[in-house]
């Protein structure tokens, strides 16, 4: 019954528009029923496989409305004028042939369709360039023409393929997803007026030939195709493309750039080199583009090992994008010569931890808007930084290893001027009134700290009363992305779940707290018995301390003859990383003279002699620090030692190692102190990290 419905119908529509197609009317015109049609877009679809894979063979008529008509999927052998002629009746201003078997388009096929600029023949295997090429005669050439032809396997194109459209304003060619292998610009010649040439994924492009392209050209897109070498812009230093202003060159194998592959493109503003393999950004490579202010060169596939310092000198840069290519920066000053540039993507890279780099990689920046920091291997955020930094309105540090930053004022200082920040996927458990500056909220448009391991104590009491007010800055995410760690009763709960109040988190009432200071009071005994035994340690290290003071300690001078390069402290647990590893390094292969306990100390005396003698007879002293270390106690007393002796000597002995990262359980204050105060080396397990790792141990050592 369906079927009989179906056909009753199509030979209905059919009869009616055959009969319509005979003559002009003034009937109120239905969207067809194998068709679809948007009244407010001014657009109509028919395809085969809206909604019953029914194949057309002619075009219905459409409602008044549609100047914009897509056919596809289809079975039309041959188009000629009548077969486009219910398109009369509209104001056709773009036309889709699509996917629908054309083997054959008459010269004259478009000739009555006076509105129209916009013409797209996709996926139709069977039609040759020449045969396009014969309409062009018959085309309204005052009209600012677009041509689109897409994915038709087009190999090559005929020399004489647009003589016909000599004169015309034809603004735009695309040739996407066919399988040219070159292009001779000298067939594009005749066309005066374009203004975009489009070869997007042409996989088996290889070369194009610039000489004969129009001058007026402003886009060339050679995005995803085959190139090894970037074309020539120059004839005799003259450039071939004068006008152009965006270069496309992105996902293909490009290896190399040097300081003349972009000569002669002194007015482009725009280029991306997105997805190819490029190994170095020498210094001036960038230099000939005198405009450029759009600079793409992310995801270079894991190649990209250097950036020289001068490679991005250019007054005119206003966005880099350097994001995805796990890139080690190295150098803090490769952003001191583009004074404006105002948009800077890092993603995705890696940046060194030290205050101090970090600080003198950005400050030069003053006209930076918008900083992407992602996923860069931060565990801090630099103080004295972001202040310096006025124009900065958008920060993003999402995906790194932040944990705070202590309230530290000097963090954000009185910045007002940010009004985006994303800290997402981040390790902050706690968020109070100090955490942002009064006039940092204020000015915030929006900020987002979800994915966050937030500690659910009443110490974040006041960040959850914060939520739930009303306010002008938008926080991103809260509702269902802000979840509790920890306490591990809470883990995984949300934070909108949690409520604390005031008075839950009292603390204990007089009565309560006099009962624990008398049960404290009865233990006083065993606690006094248990601190003398705790501090064994802290009481033996001032007695050796008045010890080694009574050897004295001697002032480091530049002519001392060592008996030790360095005095190596380190832990039982970590003595086959120390033996293995460091003391293989950096005798063996650095030349160094380290001294330790197994083999160095002299057999017979006291332990705490040996320490002290060979800590005097050594330049540096290297702190293997671990978990393990933390947790010793002899490795505690030599800490203190050698602290002694930083103090009396005010010389910069320590070499901190750290071999892993200490949990806070473990960190003394007096191990904390050297953290703090003393450059780090921090151990890694991947080859990259190890190399920066020796890299910046001997530079440590060396000095």
């Amino acid at each position: 019954m369906a079927m009989k419905y179906y056909v009753i119908v199509l030979y209905i529509a059919t009869l009616q528009d055959y009969g319509s197609s005979l003559v002009h009317t003034d009937t109120v015109i239905q969207c067809p029923v194998f068709c679809k049609c948007n009244r407010q877009k001014k657009t109509a679809m028919c395809n085969a496989e809206v909604p019953t894979k029914h194949h057309l063979t002619y075009i219905p008529r459409l409602p008044e409305y549609v100047t914009d008509f897509k056919f596809t999927g289809n079975r039309f052998p041959n188009v000629t004028k009548e077969t486009l002629f219910n398109l009369t009746y509209n104001t056709i201003v773009t036309l889709t042939l699509q996917e629908s078997k054309i083997k054959l388009i008459a010269p004259d096929a478009f000739v009555d369709l006076t509105y129209l600029q916009h013409l797209e023949i996709n996926q139709c295997m069977d039609i040759s360039p020449e045969n396009i090429s014969k309409t062009f005669r018959y085309m309204n050439k005052s009209l600012p023409w677009k041509l689109y032809f897409k994915n038709n396997n087009w190999r090559s194109l005929p020399q004489d393929m647009f003589t016909d459209l000599q004169g015309s304003s034809l603004q735009l060619l695309s040739f996407f997803k066919n399988d040219f292998t070159n292009i001779d610009g000298r067939v594009f010649s005749n066309l005066s007026h374009l203004k975009e040439l489009l070869f997007t994924s042409n996989v088996h492009l290889k070369s194009i030939s610039l000489k004969g392209i129009p001058e007026s050209l402003t886009k060339l897109d050679l995005s995803s195709c085959d190139f090894d070498r970037i074309p020539s812009f120059c004839d005799e230093n003259k450039s071939l493309v004068p006008s152009i202003i965006n270069l496309n060159l992105q996902h293909n194998r490009l290896r190399k750039v040097n300081k003349t592959s972009f000569a002669c493109l002194d007015n482009l503003k725009e280029l991306n080199l997105n997805k190819n393999s490029i190994h170095t950004l020498k210094d001036n490579v960038f230099l000939h583009l005198r405009a450029i202010e759009k600079l793409s060169v992310s995801n270079q596939h894991k190649s990209l090992k250097r950036i020289y310092k001068f490679a991005f000198n250019s007054s005119t840069l206003k966005l880099l994008n350097l994001a995805n290519n796990q890139l080690d920066i190295k150098t803090p000053d490769i952003f001191n010569y583009t004074p404006n540039l105002q948009n800077l993507n890092l993603e995705n890279n890696r940046i060194h931890l030290q205050d101090t780099f970090i600080r003198r990689t950005f400050i030069p920046l003053k006209r930076l808007s918008n900083l992407i920091l992602k996923h860069t291997g931060l565990s801090i955020i630099p103080p004295g930084l972001f202040p310096y930094l006025p124009s900065l309105r958008k920060l993003d540090l999402s995906s790194n290893s932040i944990q705070g930053w202590n309230d530290n004022p000097l963090v954000f200082g009185n910045i007002t001027w940010l009004e985006k920040f994303y800290i997402r996927d981040n390790n902050i458990k706690l968020i109070n009134k100090t955490s942002f500056p009064p006039m940092m909220l204020q000015n915030l448009q929006l900020i987002d700290l979800s994915v966050n391991d937030f500690a659910c104590t009443c110490d974040l009491m006041w960040f959850r009363d914060w939520i739930k007010q009303p306010k002008q800055v938008r926080l991103l995410n809260w509702y269902k992305d802000f979840k509790c760690k920890y306490p591990p009763k809470m883990n995984g709960k949300l934070l909108r779940d949690y409520n604390p109040t005031p008075e839950s988190c009292k603390e204990p009432n007089q009565i309560i707290a006099i009962a624990v200071s008398s049960a404290v009071v009865c233990v006083t005994v065993v606690l006094a018995i248990t601190v003398l035994y705790k501090a064994r340690w802290h009481i033996r290290y001032w007695i050796y301390l008045l010890r080694a003071k009574s050897h004295g300690y001697s002032a480091i001078g530049g002519d001392v003859d060592y008996r030790y390069d360095g005095f190596v402290v380190y832990c039982e647990e970590d003595r086959e990383w120390v033996h293995g590893v460091l003391i293989e390094k950096m005798e063996k292969e650095q030349g160094y003279k380290l001294c330790v306990h197994y083999r160095d100390f002299d057999v017979g005396k006291l332990v705490v002699d040996n320490i002290i003698e060979c800590m005097e007879q050594s330049r540096k002293i290297i702190m293997v620090l671990s978990n393990a270390f933390a947790r010793s106690d002899w490795c505690q007393f030599e800490l203190r030692v050698s602290q002694g002796r930083l103090f009396e000597t005010n010389t910069d002995v320590l070499v901190l190692v750290m071999l892993e990262e200490i949990n806070a359980k473990n960190l003394t204050s007096a191990l904390k102190t050297a953290i703090t105060t003393t450059t780090y080396a921090a151990w890694t397990n991947d080859n990259l990290g190890q190399t920066q790792f020796w890299d910046q141990l001997c530079s440590i050592f060396a000095k």
